[in-house]
Formats: C-alpha cells, sequence, structure tokens
C-alpha cells in the first residue's frame, strides 16, 4: 500500500471520530466517505492531485445533496407547543399597552402584550396574536 492509501485512511478515521464527537451535527461524515473513495483511488492510482479532486469531488457532492434529507430525519418532526397554537389567535385586551405591557386572555391563561408596532393600544380592543417572544405575545390591533 502506498502512503497517500494510508493518508486517505488516517482521513477517514479522524473524521469518524471528529463525526462521533460532535453526535448528530453531520459535521465531517462527508470527509470521511470523501476520503474512503479517494483511498480506493489510490489503490489504482497513485497520482496525489486526483486523489485530491476525488476526495473534495465526493464530499461536496454529499454534503449538498444528503445534509438537508439527513439533518431533516434526526431532527425529527416539530411538536408545537399549546403555546404555539394561540398564533394567529384573535383576542381582547384586559389592560391598555402603553410604554409597560398590557394583558390579554388566551388559551384560558393571561397573558402579558405589547404591541408590534410599539404604538399604545386600548384595553377593550380587539388584537391578534402575531408571535411569541418568551412569556409576552406580540399582538397587532384589528381594525
Amino acid at each position: 500500500m502506498s502512503f497517500y492509501f494510508w493518508l486517505w485512511a488516517g482521513i477517514a478515521i479522524a473524521s469518524v471520530i471528529l463525526e462521533i464527537a460532535t453526535v448528530s451535527a453531520l459535521v465531517s461524515i462527508w470527509f470521511a466517505f470523501g476520503a474512503l473513495v479517494a483511498m480506493i483511488i489510490a489503490v489504482f492510482n497513485n497520482t496525489f492531485w486526483i486523489q485530491m479532486v476525488v476526495f473534495l469531488v465526493v464530499s461536496l457532492v454529499l454534503a449538498l445533496a444528503l445534509r438537508p434529507l439527513t439533518a431533516k430525519l434526526l431532527r425529527g418532526a416539530a411538536i408545537p407547543t399549546n403555546a404555539d397554537r394561540l398564533i394567529g389567535m384573535r383576542t381582547t385586551l384586559l389592560e391598555d399597552i402603553t410604554s409597560e405591557v398590557g394583558t390579554l386572555k388566551a388559551g384560558g391563561l393571561v397573558w402579558n402584550a405589547d404591541s408590534y408596532d410599539g404604538k399604545p393600544v386600548k384595553k377593550g380592543t380587539e388584537v391578534e396574536i402575531l408571535a411569541m417572544e418568551g412569556n409576552k405575545l406580540i399582538v397587532k390591533e384589528i381594525k
């Protein structure tokens, strides 16, 4: 076996170890596969630049083609919480939104509320919930 064969074997092993160290991040597994292909090329061709091009092309193609798919599979389906269901809901303000946050009732709970544009909104106004920021709902007045 040539020096290049062992070089690519070392790169493949190092890439796998790095991938294990960064569990489910999919950082270096692509380089491991590229190194394996380059290692096979090294058995038949002793030209380093050809091996390097094969390594780079295989690694890049795998990363671009498979990373989005595998990342989605590893992440799983996002499960919305009850709070996520509040977005888009319409309700009435219990307290004015001034320079301080107001309050509203949504989903059976009383929440802090702030207007999306920073403008004051009066108590009793109907609003739509646009987003959540921590424990505060961002709302827009319905006209």
